[in-house]
């Protein structure tokens, strides 16, 4: 099954997984960051919300930022066996 397929399956299995509830935020995060680099590529907020202020755009921000620099293919395998290790 091609990368990308397998990509959107996945993603659509944890979207529908409901999981925020079922995990800590910190795993919600780290599937956040490579769902986003791997849809969308580095983050192009230079600069993080002011964590005070917005605590959730800061974890968000975070989260994404951490795979900077990663290539797209990479962010899908990670999401992808990431995904697999929680849900199953």
């Amino acid at each position: 099954m091609a990368l990308e397929q397998n990509f959107q399956q996945m993603a659509k299995r944890v979207a529908e997984a409901n999981l925020k509830s079922a995990f800590p935020q910190q795993t919600m995060g780290h599937l956040y960051g490579l769902y986003k680099q791997s849809t969308v590529g580095d983050n192009p907020v230079q600069q993080a919300p002011w964590q005070m202020f917005d605590p959730t755009g800061y974890g968000k921000w975070e989260a994404w930022n951490k795979f900077k620099g990663l290539e797209r293919e990479e962010a899908q395998r990670r999401y992808i066996e990431y995904a697999k290790s929680i849900l199953d």
